[in-house]
């Protein structure tokens, strides 16, 4: 037992003497701050910290109702805006300096009057209901923007029935009804819209190449999508539950519509599919309206996962979920 501890002494003294003889000027140096205050003469005011020169907006404090926030503050970039910065403040206008690239979890939610948002040019990062609540009627998304999160699907009625919405950055704004993306934009960022229940039209650009996962999940009240000539790929979950979608295109360079893509879309009637399909995902367009739909030639690859149980003249039969699961609509295919 001594000599195990002598060893184990040993080892550790050699180490701490290493560490002695390394130059503190090769070790690297983070300098995280505690939290600060910047008050300025139009009314604004912020608590902050700072992490290796970067600011992070922590809480709004200010009076000022339409806000500017600046590009630093005690010198240092700002390039973050904290989980629940500006919650439930009355700001009606805001403008975010370019040079942020993340906005946290509940960043802006439940800002009921804020209705002016400017996006950073730079933004890669949009957390969950970062804009929750918010009053904005259109949104303007960078196309930096690669990453947004969401956690859970919560109750929401819609047309005298509750549905299960997921929370993504714009969840429940009931004014935001459009949105418009960047010119050069290449991905419709995951999670983006997810539970955007108010939004009613959108134009995917040409240069979008990818529409990611649950990137418009749960818009209820989603009636016209133009897709873009680029996009090749229509993600997870992509318009999954868009219930008030009717009808749909997909353009030709489109090769993969992956799982769940448009299950649930209970309105939707009229389907295009793409002359280059090759993959169709499983339960692609379960539960929809489709009453026909031409097959293209090129498609090689369509998925299922498991059987489940189907009611079919009072007998229950169990039935794999293939691309057209429980269509009840559709009659006739070519």
């Amino acid at each position: 037992m001594k000599t195990t501890f002598r060893r184990a002494l040993a080892t550790v003294l050699s180490v701490l003497l290493l560490m002695a003889a390394v130059p503190l000027s090769v070790w690297p140096t983070v300098t995280v701050s505690a939290a600060s205050t910047a008050t300025f003469a139009d009314g604004t005011a912020y608590e902050y910290t700072v992490n290796s020169g970067t600011a992070t907006i922590t809480k709004y404090i200010g009076t000022a109702t339409v806000v500017d926030i600046p590009e630093s503050l005690d010198g240092s970039t700002v390039t973050t805006i904290g989980n629940d910065a500006f919650r439930d403040t009355e700001i009606t206008a805001v403008t975010i300096p370019d040079m942020v690239t993340r906005i946290e979890n509940y960043a802006f939610a439940y800002c009921y009057a804020l209705s002016d948002v400017t996006l950073p040019k730079a933004l890669t990062y949009l957390g969950r209901r970062a804009f929750a609540n918010a009053a904005i009627e259109s949104i303007e998304i960078p196309k930096s923007l690669d990453s947004c999160d969401k956690y859970s699907s919560y109750s929401y009625t819609f047309e005298g029935k509750t549905y299960s919405v997921y929370d993504g950055p714009f969840f429940c704004c009931e004014n935001l009804k459009s949105a418009t993306f960047e010119e050069g934009s290449t991905q419709i960022a995951q999670n983006l819209f997810a539970g955007a229940v108010a939004l009613e039209s959108v134009v995917i650009p040409d240069t979008v190449t990818v529409i990611e996962n649950s990137a418009f999940r749960d818009c209820l009240r989603l009636t016209d999508v133009i897709i873009g000539q680029a996009v090749t790929t229509i993600s997870d979950y992509a318009f999954n539950s868009c219930y008030s979608l009717r009808s749909v295109v997909l353009p030709n360079m489109v090769t993969r519509i992956n799982a769940y893509a448009f299950e649930s879309c209970r309105n939707l009637q009229s389907v295009t599919l793409s002359k280059s399909l090759t993959d169709l995902g499983r339960r692609a367009f379960a539960y929809t309206a489709i009453e026909s739909i031409e097959i293209p030639k090129s498609l090689d690859i369509c998925d299922k996962y498991s059987d489940y149980s189907y009611e079919f003249e009072g007998k229950s039969y169990s039935v794999y979920d293939g691309p057209f699961f429980c269509c009840e609509n559709l009659k006739s295919a070519t």
